[in-house]
């Protein structure tokens, strides 16, 4: 089955793309809290549900974060570190931090897996307090300027960017 999913970035949104009674599985962001910005897809296909939030294949998710409790100069240097969560360890792919205002680092994250709430525990893990916290992509989709409030479909490209990513393939073959 193709993923027929859309891109929404907020609960209202979701419930208004899933209608009532639809049969849709919300994934990415099914924990979405108040502090946080992203986007959640909603999709039929079960199997992309399934490699799509699965840490065994590895998709990568995107955030930006708004963080205090550290000197600016730190904050690379201990988020580069691997730490262990829940017994596992978690390392970024990719960590860039840049001055904030007032003592706050604006920190732009690449991590390989979604685990409940994974950045702000990690973040709180080495000190830091999340203020703001954005999810910019997951795997081969961005955010892009999709406005807070609204839903969009997947493109075809994102939709052969997501199956190719996951190493699934849409018409069951």
């Amino acid at each position: 089955p193709a993923l027929g999913g859309w891109l929404v970035t907020g609960r209202e949104e979701a419930r208004e793309v899933l209608g009532a009674g639809a049969r849709f599985t919300v994934m990415a962001e099914p924990n979405l809290v108040r502090a946080s910005l992203g986007r959640m897809m909603l999709t039929t296909d079960g199997d992309a549900v399934h490699r799509l939030t699965h840490p065994k294949y590895h998709v990568p998710r995107r955030y930006t974060a708004l963080v205090h409790g550290r000197p600016t100069a730190e904050v690379e240097a201990v988020l580069n570190k691997p730490i262990s969560i829940d017994g596992r360890v978690v390392k970024a792919e990719q960590v860039k931090v840049r001055p904030g205002k007032d003592g706050r680092s604006i920190v732009d994250v690449t991590v390989g897996e979604g685990r409940n709430r994974i950045v702000r525990r990690w973040c709180e893990e080495v000190g830091l307090k999340v203020e703001r916290l954005a999810r910019l992509g997951y795997g081969p989709v961005r955010l892009g300027d999709l406005p807070v409030g609204t839903y969009r479909p997947l493109t075809p490209a994102e939709e052969s960017a997501l199956y190719k990513a996951i190493r699934l393939d849409p018409d069951g073959d």
